[in-house]
């Protein structure tokens, strides 16, 4: 029998689903030629998606390193500040495309920045889970 949705514990890994999501979505949009003219995409979705993908790798990267020691930590919280760093230059990158091109609906981009805002969300939620967890090291 299902759980209700309201009695489900929170997903433990909610930061890669967010994230993996949220780099499905900016290959479709920036990918689709009604959305962004191939003439533009070496100069602009290319660093959209490379930053997507830039912040997926690091948190892939830092989900990968089993913390046993204070070294550990520190390479975990590293890959997971480039994640994070990566987020909000791709909302930059989001709103410059949005106002130079101006191509997608304000609903779209709404769309789109609610994904970055819920990947924000979740990694900042795991980065301070680890704060708490690896305080002892």
């Amino acid at each position: 029998m299902s759980v209700p949705s309201y009695l489900r514990k929170e997903n433990k890994v909610k930061f890669l689903d967010d994230a993996r999501l949220l780099v499905k979505h900016t290959l479709t949009k920036c990918t689709t030629e009604s959305n962004f003219a191939k003439r533009y995409r070496w100069c602009v979705t290319q660093n959209i998606v490379n930053s997507a993908l830039e912040m997926y790798s690091n948190i892939r990267k830092a989900n990968a390193v089993f913390v046993n020691t204070a070294e550990d930590y520190k390479l975990r919280r590293n890959y997971q500040k480039r994640a994070y760093a990566e987020t909000d230059s791709l909302l930059g990158l989001i709103d410059i495309a949005y106002e130079q091109f101006n191509k997608l609906t304000s609903e779209e981009i709404e769309h789109w920045v609610t994904l970055v805002r819920n990947a924000q969300c979740s990694l900042k939620n795991w980065i301070e889970s680890d704060t708490k967890k690896y305080a002892g090291l």
